[in-house]
């Protein structure tokens, strides 16, 4: 992937809080400046970074992510009340764990787009989560106004 950054076929990278190269990604991320930078936000795959504990109704007995995205819209619309509260916990501590984890890394060079890996930010109530840590996020608009 850095091959095709440093020989300018891509401008930018996306990474993973939970995946297995980010420490990887990240060193090649600060090593050059000109690279903008997107954290996936991922509840479907591996590990979370948050602890079990506050994210084990998104996990399964392996303590991984297990649900695709219609897996865990599904279990979200068929939730009762109670249950839909502890999912929007989960995701917000899970989604904060993720962030927390890529600005540390990332540090004077935090400067990056935040998207859903495999469109999660699609999922009504995961937009919703995201948009309740706005107040946590330094929201930077760069575009010129006409």
């Amino acid at each position: 992937m850095f091959d095709c950054v440093d020989n300018g076929t891509l401008n930018s990278v996306s990474v993973l809080a939970n995946g297995v190269a980010f420490e990887h990604a990240v060193a090649g991320i600060r090593q050059r400046p000109g690279l903008r930078a997107a954290l996936h936000l991922n509840l479907f795959e591996r590990h979370p970074v948050a602890r079990e504990s506050e994210v084990g109704v998104l996990v399964g007995d392996s303590g991984e992510f297990e649900r695709g995205f219609g897996g865990l819209w599904g279990a979200y619309a068929r939730a009762s009340r109670d249950e839909k509260e502890r999912f929007r916990k989960a995701v917000v501590a899970e989604y904060s764990a993720q962030l927390g984890r890529a600005k540390d890394a990332l540090g004077d060079k935090w400067d990056v787009e935040v998207d859903g890996h495999v469109h999660i930010d699609m999922i009504p109530f995961l937009f919703a989560c995201l948009l309740s840590l706005m107040d946590r996020l330094v929201i930077r608009d760069n575009r010129r106004l006409p």
